[in-house]
């Protein structure tokens, strides 16, 4: 597209009016649900801070843009939230197969109805979390965008899990990871298995008090033949040798973008 007509399209009054209802939302309190529009579909929102942060993310950065000459491309998005991954990727691949996990059960009743509010019926939704094996796990919900499973049982109620080793059984064009700190223990877990994998993104967390395991991540991935590029989605120490923020337990946050070299 030509720049003078992407600058049309920026400026027209279906993007400004768009761009002033992300801006309504933005200016509400921490942790305010309600509903908005997107792309025309009713929205419901968990929490106005963390929707408008996944919008800017999603839609203004497009972090989850890829290409793949399959017209029904195999996605899994694990950590899907109230749903703006998938209908993300359904609009660049409208046949693509995509299971959604959500372990937060408030959540992923959001995630159900903004599916279905969009017409994207077929859909796998799943409330599970994603861990190593099929158990049950305790679940820390945190109102927002930030709730975690707590193998300790510090969490305030209790979640299926459900192990990604079965859902790699076949080819999978994407697989993105958002899923709050359990991402080394899930990938770890189907290691085996990630060669069935052509594109990822995780969402690398590093614990509060805990060992980072970042090194150790970006083995497997190499390990599974991945290349891989890492950029910073928030800075939340932007000075850490003066001093070290923390937030929802965790220390750092980083985008990790996982692609296999040309042959």
């Amino acid at each position: 597209m030509k720049f003078r007509d992407a600058a049309k399209l920026m400026f027209s009054p279906r993007a400004l009016r768009a761009r002033r209802e992300i801006e309504r939302v933005r200016k509400q309190p921490r942790y305010t649900s309600g509903t908005t529009t997107l792309f025309g579909h009713p929205l419901e929102y968990v929490d106005s801070a963390s929707y408008y942060f996944l919008h800017e993310e999603i839609f203004r950065e497009e972090v989850y843009d890829f290409h793949t000459t399959n017209p029904n491309p195999r996605i899994i998005d694990g950590g899907a939230n109230i749903g703006l991954s998938v209908i993300y990727c359904k609009r660049l691949f409208p046949s693509a197969r995509i299971t959604a996990f959500e372990a937060d059960p408030l959540v992923a009743g959001f995630l159900r109805r903004n599916l279905a509010a969009c017409g994207l019926a077929d859909v796998d939704v799943r409330a599970e979390a994603l861990w190593s094996c099929d158990t049950e796990l305790s679940f820390l919900a945190e109102g927002a965008d930030g709730g975690r499973v707590t193998p300790d049982g510090g969490g305030l109620v209790r979640v299926p899990a459900v192990a990604l080793s079965p859902f790699l059984d076949e080819p999978v064009d994407f697989l993105k990871l958002d899923i709050e700190g359990a991402e080394f223990e899930v990938l770890q877990s189907c290691r085996g298995r990630l060669g069935m994998v052509e594109k990822a993104f995780i969402e690398y967390h590093s614990k509060v008090d805990e060992p980072q395991q970042l090194a150790d991540l970006m083995a497997l991935l190499k390990d599974a033949g991945f290349r891989c590029f890492v950029t910073a989605p928030s800075v939340f120490s932007p000075k850490p040798l003066q001093e070290i923020k923390s937030y929802a337990g965790f220390d750092m946050v980083l985008n990790v973008f996982c692609v296999r070299p040309k042959p």
